[in-house]
């Protein structure tokens, strides 16, 4: 729901986003002043940071978008938004950037397991060409595409977190989330006798939570 806010909120606002932000940086305000100053170009006294964080001093949009880019914040209009308002916005989005640098940790793993998935596959090739004895053994490797660790990081993280999330009826169980998975693999013709080997490394999972 919006809210209309009256000058004075506005100003209150401002202030205790403000006096967040810099807190959250550890600045003092003699500190935000001088970095606030250098921004627009001419000084700034300390004190008036501190009647800005106090809801006494109006703040031109000129001044907002500096102060927001020396404090992180997405824009100007972030720092005029009710203090509740702007951590919920800020924790949305730090969760949100979190999500995006793993999946694309994830997608560049992914890349450098079938490159190596290719290499150990090349080495086996010529080990068996000069009779290395064991070559085929480490053929098994080959054997597991890379959605399984995602499977089996996904069976990991579930176990960790099922415990906590008992009696939410927006979390799926792990016997219920596992199936529906593993019936993905196998229309995708990605997984091959999945179901004999999970037991063994699931205990290999427990032996390394273990330790």
């Amino acid at each position: 729901m919006l809210h209309l806010m009256q000058p004075d909120d506005v100003n209150k606002a401002i202030g205790a986003n403000v006096a967040a932000l810099r807190a959250e940086r550890g600045w003092s305000q003699a500190e935000l002043a001088e970095h606030w100053g250098n921004a627009l170009g001419h000084r700034i006294d300390p004190t008036t940071v501190t009647r800005l964080e106090r809801g006494r001093r109006p703040t031109p949009v000129h001044e907002l978008i500096q102060l927001a880019g020396i404090l992180g914040a997405r824009n100007w209009a972030a720092l005029v938004q009710e203090p509740k308002v702007l951590r919920a916005a800020s924790g949305i989005e730090t969760c949100n950037d979190m999500v995006t640098e793993a999946y694309d940790q994830i997608r560049d793993a992914t890349v450098e397991y079938l490159k190596a998935q290719y290499l150990l596959e090349r080495a086996i090739a010529r080990g068996e060409e000069v009779g290395v004895f064991d070559a085929a053994a480490h053929r098994i490797r080959l054997t597991f595409p890379p959605e399984e660790a995602v499977l089996m990081g996904r069976i990991r993280w579930q176990r960790r977190d099922q415990a906590s999330k008992e009696g939410d009826a927006d979390y799926k169980r792990i016997d219920e989330v596992i199936p529906e998975l593993l019936a993905v693999l196998r229309d995708k013709g990605l997984v091959e006798d999945l179901d004999a080997g999970e037991a063994s490394r699931g205990d290999d999972v427990e032996h390394q939570e273990a330790q």
